[in-house]
């Protein structure tokens, strides 16, 4: 008998029964979950933005009333004003201080690397409030531990949280100081990821540091860029805890961002449609600002 050609034989497929009702019993709770925490909330606050309700009684239809309302307040676009000052000046400080420090600590040769992206980390773990009450007593007036060590420069008393100016530029500082490791994080997670061939490519071809930074690391890290500015400028539009623990939005209202007055028409003065209308109107005003930043940034770009 001749050598016979076996072939492997193929291992036969086994399918396992399942019924629909198995798979709707996992994901049953996650859907009243987002029903009822998510998708209802945001429905009923579309629906109560066309009307007027004081928290008891009916609701009074008035339409586009609350809408009209917030863009002839001359309150409410000051404090859209504020909000973009202030958020607009902390990611003018996070973004390319948290880039640089991530792309600093990228080297692998520093010594204490982990150390160092510890110690810049550990303010993000730090509650929003507790670091406001911090900072207040630092920048207070009279016994503020910042204006004492100034005035060992020949530097007097600095008014931060008296003045509209200092009053902002201390809540910009504040948060400042809490974001940037987590900024941090992001772009180092993104330096990560850019292969070693594209470095040691550009060192064959002569390439120096600023050259390999603006022709690999950014455009390779766009998207981080991208990502670290849209989360941003939602936490920027989320302003709240620090401007509120430090100055109550004083002085002269400078420093009250859009969701400290949003609060205050609805839980103080009870116009929940008006804040409500402000609720809608912040939203798409984000996501328009999300997918301006994504179509200007968010492109694929070559290197070169």
């Amino acid at each position: 008998m001749g050598n016979v050609l076996r072939l492997p034989l193929r291992r036969k497929r086994v399918y396992y029964p399942y019924h629909r009702s198995a798979i709707l019993q996992f994901v049953l709770p996650f859907l009243v979950l987002y029903v009822v925490f998510r998708l209802w909330p945001v429905v009923y606050a579309i629906a109560l933005s066309f009307h007027e309700w004081q928290g008891l009684g009916d609701w009074n239809f008035v339409g586009f009333r609350n809408y009209v309302r917030f863009f002839t307040d001359t309150y409410a676009v000051s404090t859209v004003v504020n909000t973009l000052i202030m958020g607009g000046g902390e990611l003018l400080i996070t973004i390319p201080f948290g880039f640089a420090l991530a792309y600093l600590l990228a080297d692998r040769k520093l010594p204490a690397r982990g150390l160092f992206r510890t110690l810049y980390f550990i303010p993000r773990v730090v509650a929003l409030p507790v670091g406001a009450i911090v900072f207040t007593l630092m920048l207070h007036h009279d016994v503020g531990v910042v204006n004492y060590i100034l005035s060992f420069f020949g530097i007097g008393n600095i008014p931060w949280l008296r003045t509209p100016g200092f009053a902002r530029l201390s809540v910009i500082m504040v948060r400042s100081w809490i974001g940037l490791g987590f900024v941090m994080i992001y772009f180092t997670a993104g330096l990560e990821g850019i292969p070693e061939d594209l470095y040691e490519s550009a060192d064959i071809d002569g390439a120096n540091g600023l050259q390999k930074l603006f022709y690999i690391t950014i455009p390779m890290i766009r998207r981080v860029f991208v990502f670290v500015g849209i989360i941003g400028t939602v936490g920027a539009f989320q302003l709240f805890p620090v401007p509120f623990m430090m100055t109550q939005g004083g002085p002269s209202r400078a420093t009250t961002p859009i969701m400290m007055y949003m609060l205050t028409r609805g839980i103080g003065h009870n116009q929940y449609g008006f804040a409500s209308a402000m609720a809608v109107l912040l939203v798409l005003f984000l996501g328009i600002l999300a997918l301006v930043q994504f179509r200007i940034g968010g492109r694929e770009r070559t290197i070169g």
